[in-house]
C-alpha cells in the first residue's frame, strides 16, 4: 500500500514573508455556506486549519489522513463532521479521529 506523503512546498511559498493565517479544507457542496463557514475559521487560532469530512467513504479517508498527518507536524486541527442538514451546520460537532 502507498503511503502519500506531503512533498515540499514550492519557493515561492517557502520565502519569510508568506504567512498563511488559517486553512479550511471543505467540499465544493458546502460553497453556499462560505459565510458560515468564515465564522467558524475565524474563531480559529493563528495558523489553525479546519477540515471539514465528506460523506463518501473514501474521501472522509483521505480528509482524516491528511488531518493526523497534519497534527503529527504539530499544526492545530479542528475536524467537523459533514452534517446531513446544511441548515444545521453551526450545531455540527467536532469530531476525534
Amino acid at each position: 500500500m502507498r503511503r502519500d506523503r506531503f512533498s515540499r512546498a514550492p519557493r515561492s511559498f517557502q520565502s519569510a514573508s508568506v504567512h498563511v493565517d488559517t486553512v479550511a479544507l471543505f467540499p465544493a457542496s458546502l460553497l453556499m455556506l462560505k459565510a458560515h463557514l468564515q465564522e467558524i475559521v475565524n474563531t480559529l487560532p493563528y495558523g489553525g486549519i479546519l477540515i471539514i469530512l465528506p460523506q463518501p467513504e473514501k474521501q472522509r479517508r483521505v480528509a482524516q489522513a491528511v488531518a493526523l498527518q497534519l497534527r503529527e507536524r504539530g499544526k492545530r486541527i479542528r475536524v467537523m463532521d459533514d452534517m446531513m442538514e446544511k441548515s444545521t451546520f453551526l450545531g455540527a460537532v467536532d469530531c476525534q479521529l
